[in-house]
């Protein structure tokens, strides 16, 4: 597992839109399921309908789910290959993504691509 942050240095909001783009790149994976517990955009009321049941959708479902929300604020979401949980992203407080996944060059990448979360200390 690894934890990366939900914040680019520069504004940047790391979510489920951008790491669709490196899953394809880099891993097979056939369906997801999501459980959303908040999230923001126009669909959010549909996501967060997943938290008590998961939702189910193809790649390219889940990308036009992303398509129309902005942030995952807390929830998860997996992919499957067949009957096998390939991956598992899980947004925590709007802070940081919780990435398991057994490809170490998977998690290697979204690692240097989306750098560490740091827990901020108050000076």
């Amino acid at each position: 597992m690894i934890v990366v942050r939900q914040h680019g240095d520069d504004g940047a909001l790391f979510d489920m839109h951008c790491f669709l783009d490196d899953v394809e790149q880099l891993l097979q994976v056939d369906r997801w399921t999501i459980q959303i517990e908040e999230c923001i955009g126009v669909e959010a009321p549909s996501a967060e309908d997943s938290c008590d049941k998961p939702k189910e959708y193809s790649t390219k479902g889940l990308k036009t789910l992303y398509s129309q929300l902005t942030q995952t604020i807390d929830g998860v979401i997996t992919g499957y290959d067949g009957p096998n949980k390939i991956v598992r992203f899980e947004a925590v407080d709007s802070s940081y993504w919780e990435i398991r996944c057994r490809s170490k060059d998977f998690l290697d990448h979204m690692l240097s691509k989306y750098g560490p979360w740091k827990l901020r200390t108050q000076p």
